[in-house]
């Protein structure tokens, strides 16, 4: 019986000092907008928005891109451990995390439909002629 007590204590204390490790668990996307231009408009298409995962809400990280998106290439948004992907209807958001203390890094993928409200865009809107789309906020669990 004694012998079983120390056990137990020791795995206590050895699960007491162990680091405790956290994954993402979920992102908040805000103030996303992108802009479609109309045929003959030479400025690029754009996506814009803020991103923060569930542990970091008050650590917005902003994405942009200006151009053509290519289906499997990520864009690398200004912190650079977070990336999407965007195909005109879909967001996929990836995140560079650090489990443990000292660990080895991860990523956690999440995808999210996005609802947006499309209303023409005329200059001297700074894009000129096309379709711009804009949504609040979005949560989705990763």
């Amino acid at each position: 019986m004694r012998s079983s007590s120390l056990l137990i204590l020791a795995l206590s204390a050895l699960s007491s000092a162990l680091p405790t490790c956290e994954t993402p668990q979920g992102f908040t996307i805000n103030g996303f907008t992108t802009f479609t231009p109309a045929a003959g408009n030479v400025n690029p298409a754009e996506v814009s928005f803020s991103v923060s995962d569930d542990q970091n809400s008050t650590n917005l990280t902003f994405c942009s891109h200006a151009g053509d998106f290519q289906a499997d290439v990520p864009v690398v948004c200004d912190n650079g451990s977070t990336e999407f992907l965007w195909d005109g209807g879909s967001l996929t958001i990836g995140v560079t995390y650090t489990p443990c203390s000292g660990a080895v890094s991860a990523q956690a993928f999440g995808n999210v439909t996005v609802s947006v409200f499309c209303f023409p865009s005329e200059p001297p809107i700074p894009n000129g002629f096309g379709t711009e789309l804009d949504a609040w906020s979005s949560e989705e669990m990763l």
